[in-house]
């Protein structure tokens, strides 16, 4: 147990350091906001990073004590974290080097993590719904994947604020974002759950894994807004999104170190 701790105080220092050397990197000669905005976004990004992928150290670091078809549950929960990591880090890059207007972001392909961490995060849960043998419409993919989709599609007609981007490429950034934030609100929803179903052993892990998956909810939720609210890339709704992502990713590293710490019965 003294290395979990090791690996939590690691995981901490290590995002409070990063987010401190966010400040000596170079100002980009095409940021047009404040100093303080650029080096703030990147200070917390580099944390909430930090923080998600020490929390999947911490998941994998209990594994070892679990069925097959438990660590596989969780294997899939891990790379949503990581996923949606992967999706929030490229943001701040994208707008400092302003490549809003690349390939990579018009295509849609910017999206593809996102899409991937929600779907990764609610099959996850769906597996643990699973083992525990939960009776809930929520654990019925062919369901909630196509109804989720079909309400996505109403996102488009949402009003939105003036933009020089094509209307196509707005719309499918809206559709990524609320996109994510459905599906992760449907995986969050199915861990609760499971919580109220599972034995009390287990009922403390599954309760910081649900707070972990409403603040990535949240962020996408943010995320969804900034885009319909906001013609900035980078401004009050950015900071807003990446605290919820920091308070995510502080959840997940709870969530972790309260599954390392309890063994299987």
């Amino acid at each position: 147990m003294q290395t979990v701790r090791k690996v939590v105080w690691a995981t901490i220092v290590t995002a409070l350091l990063c987010a401190a050397l966010a400040f000596l990197v170079p100002m980009p000669d095409s940021w047009k906001d404040s100093s303080a905005l650029f080096y703030g976004l990147l200070a917390l990004t580099f944390g909430f990073v930090t923080l998600h992928v020490g929390a999947v150290i911490l998941f994998f670091m209990g594994l070892g004590a679990y069925k097959k078809e438990l660590r596989h549950a969780y294997f899939i929960i891990c790379s949503s974290i990581l996923l949606l990591a992967a999706g929030t880090l490229q943001l701040p890059i994208i707008s400092a080097l302003n490549l809003w207007a690349s390939d990579w972001v018009t295509h849609g392909f910017v999206g593809m993590p996102f899409i991937l961490a929600a779907l990764t995060g609610y099959f996850g849960a769906r597996s643990l719904a699973k083992l525990i043998g939960l009776k809930s419409v929520l654990k019925r993919a062919v369901i909630v994947l196509p109804v989720l989709a079909f309400v996505n599609g109403f996102t488009a007609l949402l009003p939105h604020v003036s933009t020089t981007t094509p209307e196509s490429s707005y719309d499918l950034s809206v559709a990524v974002f609320s996109w994510g934030a459905m599906v992760y609100l449907a995986g969050a929803a199915l861990v609760y759950k499971i919580g109220k179903q599972i034995g009390a052993h287990y009922t403390n892990a599954m309760a910081w894994l649900f707070l972990g998956l409403v603040g990535s909810t949240g962020a996408l939720a943010l995320a969804t807004l900034a885009t319909l609210c906001s013609n900035r890339n980078q401004d009050g709704w950015s900071v807003a999104i990446d605290i919820a992502a920091l308070l995510a990713g502080l959840a997940y590293v709870r969530a972790g170190l309260v599954f390392v710490k309890t063994k299987e019965y």
